[in-house]
């Protein structure tokens, strides 16, 4: 009977002390129900109420709520607010963070219960019962290493979160400003395509009169269709612009679409932007910059970090931990008292290899970022020459640009004077078209170059200078 009386008050303090040491949480299942997933992407929008909270929370006029029209401010708030790549950005960063709380935890402790019985009749005491719990002890500072490798982690997850970000601003600045360039184009082209068609009426009024012959007519009526044929593939492409831009916000297109994309003047972005940021700057400087500001760079660096904690935590693990277990044995009668010593020796040849398995790659990351920093070197010199190239060629075709408004101007006033009928007049202003279109590609050739800048010296100088922000 006290045996088993025995056996029972050492179950209840082993059951006990799991019990208050361990707090016990419950599983909650959460399921993904496709329907309700669409109901969720169909609420984003410019009216969403917590959009517009958020709007609120940055600084953006109450009186202008609901927004009316998408602007790049516009673009960028929502993007922020409704894009799922950085809300999956973040969620990792957020999951690789724990692993800094988990590198702090101790190796797990573990409690121990014996009974039996004999069946000597020459003991004191036919029973046998006791009690033992075990604990690890680490050496060499393994604990902090751990934290060390784990804060690295977190800082490369939020690295990569900043990338994603980057990335994310670039390409949706990118497709923004390709839309408002196709959206300048279908203008040139329209007015192109209004003159040519004054033209050919003419022309008809000409060949049925004999003083022109078909020719001429079928001739422009080709050079017309063709005008017609390139606006309609702009204005396709144009739809296909809003539909990347749409999904790079995050808002469905049909919501999307319920509000126009504002123009953007891109002229007097390109001024106070691009050349300010490029211009009259010494390439050491650019570069110094870039090397600053790369996020790329700073991933690579942040990767170098974290194999160099993986190399010293394979040094510390040449010095074994020790496992300590003291226990409590009532042995027959005898009251028993025993401390166990444990611990695993790793051999010398285990540990060179695997040191030199992680010091390779530690060397390797050097080897990368050597690469990478040329590239950014290559880069910075090749974007500061072709920035200098276009600029000479934006202000030749400025110039260019100038004189043919001039001429314009001229040809009006022979107009106006009775010197020059309007075939005539029409048929000059559609050659003196094509100078529009060369200082129009100028521009863009010269803001693409500050969009590629901003893919190397990664800084989002375009969506963070206030004067381009506010449009």
């Amino acid at each position: 009977m006290r045996f088993l009386n025995s056996i029972l008050a050492a179950t209840i303090t082993c059951a006990c002390i799991a019990f208050t040491s361990c707090s016990y949480l419950p599983y909650e299942e959460a399921k993904v129900e496709v329907e309700e997933l669409n109901l969720k992407i169909a609420e984003a929008g410019h009216d969403n109420d917590e959009f517009e909270k958020f709007l609120l929370s940055q600084n953006y006029p109450k009186d202008s709520l609901p927004i009316k029209s998408w602007g790049i401010k516009e673009l960028f708030l929502a993007q922020e607010f409704f894009n799922y790549e950085l809300r999956v950005a973040h969620a990792e960063w957020e999951v690789i963070q724990q692993n800094e709380k988990i590198s702090l935890l101790s190796p797990p402790t573990s409690i121990g219960l014996v009974v039996g019985r004999g069946d000597s009749n020459e003991e004191i005491s036919k029973n046998l019962f006791g009690a033992s719990f075990s604990f690890s002890f680490e050496s060499a500072n393994k604990k902090i290493i751990r934290h060390e490798i784990a804060f690295n982690q977190s800082q490369l997850a939020l690295l990569k979160y900043e990338s994603i970000e980057w990335k994310a601003k670039n390409n949706l600045l990118k497709k923004v400003f390709t839309f408002s360039k196709n959206s300048d184009l279908i203008s040139t082209l329209k007015n192109e395509l209004r003159l040519r068609k004054s033209i050919l009426d003419m022309l008809s009024n000409r060949v049925y009169m004999g003083i022109a012959s078909q020719v001429d007519y079928d001739s422009l009526e080709l050079e017309l269709n063709d005008v017609h044929k390139t606006l309609l593939n702009y204005q396709s492409q144009q739809q296909l612009l809003t539909h990347e831009i749409a999904l790079l916000v995050g808002i469905d297109i049909e919501k999307f679409n319920l509000i126009p994309l504002s123009p953007i003047n891109l002229e007097k972005s390109l001024e106070k932007v691009t050349l300010k940021f490029l211009d009259n700057r010494k390439i050491d400087e650019l570069k110094k910059e870039a090397f600053r500001n790369n996020i790329g760079l700073r991933v690579m660096l942040a990767h170098y970090a974290i194999s160099e904690g993986e190399l010293k935590y394979e040094y510390a693990k040449q010095y074994p931990d020790f496992n300590f277990t003291p226990a409590y044995v009532y042995e027959f009668g005898n009251n028993i008292w025993k401390l166990g010593i444990d611990f695993l020796f790793k051999s010398n040849e285990r540990s060179e290899i695997y040191i030199a398995k992680a010091s390779k790659l530690r060397d390797a990351e050097v080897v990368k970022i050597m690469q990478y920093q040329l590239k950014l070197n290559n880069d910075v010199e090749f974007i500061k020459a072709n920035f200098i190239n276009l600029m000479s060629q934006l202000e030749h075709a400025k110039k260019i640009n100038a004189k043919k408004i001039n001429l314009t101007s001229q040809l009006l006033k022979r107009f106006d004077e009775g010197l020059l009928d309007r075939f005539m007049l029409e048929q000059e202003l559609i050659n003196l078209s094509k100078f529009d279109r060369q200082l129009h590609d100028a521009v863009y050739n010269l803001i693409q170059v500050g969009l590629e800048a901003e893919s190397i010296f990664q800084i989002n100088f375009f969506n963070n200078a206030a004067d381009f922000y506010e449009q």
